[in-house]
């Protein structure tokens, strides 16, 4: 209902900014606006695995995004050069969406989940687009040496791309 309706208004591109919406939608979004942009966000794993072949990459998303086939796909072309570890992580969008993921609660249940692979990981891909506002907490239990990446500006470059492609950028405000 969201797409038709911005559809409706003239919308050169849409991008799907949740991984579960992407991962649950993007194919019906792409066969029924064949004519628009259609640009969804993933999980920034290929970027993990390039940057840290053979490590250790773990991968923070929803439940739902994690047992999706295009998760298991992407899954399946990085588990050649890395080890991937899902880490389903429920609670976390209410806490942030409350404002309270840095506090006692926010620190307890983001130790619960990722206690375990202190010291193991050599990255995290935030898998949701709620979970940046978790970093500083995810940062503070896992150590610095981790690398925490996220699939919003792969996604901005990609639209941008695909725009440009198609004679589609504008120059600036107001153009």
């Amino acid at each position: 209902a969201v797409a038709e309706k911005l559809s409706r208004r003239g919308i050169k591109a849409l991008v799907v900014a949740c991984n579960t919406a992407t991962s649950a939608a993007i194919k019906d979004l792409r066969a029924a606006y064949p004519e628009l942009i259609v640009v969804g966000i993933e999980p920034a794993l290929k970027l993990a695995a390039d940057r840290h072949p053979g490590g250790c990459i773990g991968v923070m998303a929803t439940e739902v995004t994690l047992r999706e086939k295009k998760f298991a796909a992407l899954t399946a072309r990085c588990r050649e050069s890395c080890t991937v570890i899902p880490l389903p992580s429920p609670g976390i969008v209410e806490l942030v969406e409350a404002d309270t993921i840095e506090t006692e609660a926010g620190y307890a249940l983001l130790n619960k989940e990722l206690g375990p692979y202190v010291g193991k990981l050599d990255a995290v891909v935030l898998g949701c687009t709620h979970y940046p506002f978790a970093a500083k907490v995810i940062r503070d239990i896992l150590g610095e040496h981790v690398d925490i990446l996220q699939g919003g500006p792969g996604t901005a470059r990609e639209t941008q791309r695909r725009l440009a492609e198609a004679g589609l950028l504008n120059d600036g405000p107001g153009s």
